[in-house]
């Protein structure tokens, strides 16, 4: 009985943790910055910058990192490559940029009118 009780606490005590960790996961949402105008690294006040790439469009393959545009222009995907710490990825297109701090993947603009994710005019990558 006693070993069933002290099963069913840890699994409570489990269920409750993850229930915690969770919303903190969901929160991570990407900052908008409203336009017009860009918003670029050092505008983001982050603590060891050292290296931008500004404005880039396209694919890119350097010695930091890869970053991959879909084929239809709507999202990038930037992977560090090791050694490199990814501070943020700012994405615009349209008047407003999204700013992302810890998910690279499939990044979007923000949409323009009734849920219509423009093409990236550019982005950048923050590295420390």
């Amino acid at each position: 009985m006693r070993r069933q009780l002290l099963a069913t606490a840890a699994a409570v005590t489990t269920t409750l943790a993850l229930a915690v960790a969770v919303p903190a996961i969901a929160q991570d949402e990407p900052e908008l910055f409203t336009g017009p105008g860009n918003v670029h690294c050092e505008d983001l006040d982050l603590e060891g910058l050292t290296n931008v790439f500004d404005e880039l469009t396209g694919n890119v393959d350097n010695e930091f990192f890869t970053a991959t545009v879909s084929a239809d222009g709507t999202s990038v995907t930037v992977v560090p490559k090791e050694g490199t710490v990814i501070l943020a990825v700012i994405v615009k297109g349209g008047d407003d940029s999204f700013i992302y701090r810890v998910d690279f993947t499939d990044m979007v603009a923000p949409p323009v009118g009734q849920d219509n994710t423009p093409a990236i005019n550019h982005y950048e990558v923050c590295i420390g």
